[in-house]
């Protein structure tokens, strides 16, 4: 197995573990909604948090699928970001503020809610970079767009780009 793909299913792994981790920590730890007279409580974190794991699983493993791209350290440093971006996420979700409002007082768990997002928002910047970029130095590849095609006889070429174009009939 090759330094580039031995990286990259080490990316998946470890992100995918801790996105999940991280979700399930929040899911059981995060505090509920309270709300109406009777006081009951709604778990509202573990009913959604799972859905938003399952988008940010997805950009990882998009983001592995559609670039061989990139060095075993960059797509290892992806991945040691996305454990601390969901980290965060399961320390805000646990231990973050809550909004009490009203005289029975309604407690709505605010960071619970919106940390699952920023961690998803935060795990496609690290996905697209990974995919994009991963790593890779200019020495490596020091073109953006492919090289033009050599010209071919009898192909004149345009007089800016060098570039082969048909000839009128």
């Amino acid at each position: 197995m090759d330094g580039r793909l031995s990286g990259r299913v080490i990316f998946v792994a470890t992100s995918i573990a801790a996105i999940w981790l991280a979700t399930l920590a929040a899911s059981l730890a995060s505090p509920a909604l309270v709300t109406g007279a009777q006081q009951e409580h709604i778990p509202l974190v573990a009913g959604v948090d799972w859905l938003w794991a399952a988008l940010a699983t997805g950009f990882v493993a998009l983001a592995a699928g559609l670039s061989d791209r990139g060095t075993r350290a960059a797509w290892i440093g992806s991945a040691v970001a996305l454990i601390a971006i969901w980290v965060a996420m399961a320390v805000a979700s646990i231990a973050g503020p809550e909004l009490v409002t009203g005289s029975d007082p309604t407690r709505v768990p605010l960071a619970a809610i919106l940390s699952p997002f920023a961690a998803v928002v935060a795990t496609a910047y690290v996905a697209i970079f990974a995919a994009a970029f991963g790593g890779t130095t200019v020495e490596e590849h020091p073109g953006i767009a492919a090289p033009a095609a050599p010209a071919t006889p009898g192909m004149p070429t345009t007089p800016t780009t060098g570039a082969t174009r048909p000839a009128a009939s």
